[in-house]
């Protein structure tokens, strides 16, 4: 399975209820539509031409469409469309979008579960583990990639709060662990499953009382601001200017309560900026 280049527009007319009828969409509308549409499974038709599935994130329908491929990204294919999407309205139908490997892999589909599984799959796992569990043990890397990223968020949040979340994922360790080696999940110079063995660290070390926060800056690094920001540190200093090109910031992680200097040192002119990091 791979990720959906969406490289060419198509011209559709919008509906007035986009979840019951929306069959149609201008280019405007399109264009918000597959931003926020996540591919569920692909079978394929014949040589490089595949029957796609994809759930809208805001209205939660699911989409049929025919695509091809017509390039490659890394790892993922670059897909485009043939035809215009269509909602999926039955079982059946959904059945005959899937291949063998797909129905394997979503063993527990059925009739009654169709219509809201793959929100349960692909959609934040905010209020369940075992949702985040069914994420790690998938084969869908969007899915994988998704559920290593939400692994991370949970560092900074009370450890009561990490420890209950990830308990499913803690009892079903060794089977995460052994899918992960399986599903390659892309990067162009640097493969990003070195986030999938992070992830698995923090889930390892959830029956103890250890804090993630270094990890958590030594995996992303961006400067202090840019930590406390995006991350949830608590921010103690702003970046501030050392010479010309470097600045110097401080945070404390919010759990365990330890105080971190970010350095960002420009190392000069087409070469990236280095992160530093030490306790104090």
């Amino acid at each position: 399975m791979g990720i959906i280049d969406l490289s060419r527009k198509l011209l559709f007319q919008a509906s007035n209820d986009a979840q019951k009828n929306a069959e149609q969409y201008s280019d405007e509308s399109y264009d918000q539509f597959v931003r926020n549409t996540r591919l569920c499974t692909r079978r394929p038709i014949k040589d490089s031409q595949f029957v796609c599935v994809s759930i809208h994130r805001e209205t939660k329908q699911l989409w049929k469409y025919d695509s091809k491929v017509v390039g490659s990204r890394g790892v993922f294919d670059v897909l485009d469309f043939e035809g215009r999407p269509r909602t999926i309205t039955s079982y059946d139908q959904l059945l005959h979008c899937m291949g063998s490997d797909a129905k394997r892999c979503y063993s527990d589909l059925n009739e009654s579960n169709w219509k809201s599984y793959f929100q349960f799959m692909l959609l934040p796992p905010d209020h369940s583990g075992e949702t985040l569990k069914k994420q790690l043990l998938s084969s869908d890397a969007d899915i994988v990639y998704h559920a290593v990223y939400a692994v991370f968020d949970l560092v900074l949040k009370p450890p009561s709060v990490r420890k209950a979340f990830l308990d499913e994922a803690f009892r079903s360790l060794a089977m995460i662990k052994s899918n992960l080696k399986d599903v390659e999940l892309g990067g162009n110079v640097v493969s990003n499953n070195r986030f999938a063995d992070k992830a698995i660290a923090i889930i390892e070390g959830n029956n103890t009382d250890d804090c993630f926060c270094r990890l958590l800056i030594d995996t992303y690094g961006p400067n202090a601001e840019g930590l406390a920001r995006t991350y949830g540190f608590v921010l103690v200093q702003k970046d501030e200017d050392v010479n010309e090109y470097d600045t110097v910031g401080i945070i404390e992680c919010p759990v365990c309560h330890k105080k971190y200097s970010i350095y960002e040192e420009y190392t000069g002119w087409h070469i990236p900026t280095r992160i530093s990091c030490s306790e104090i």
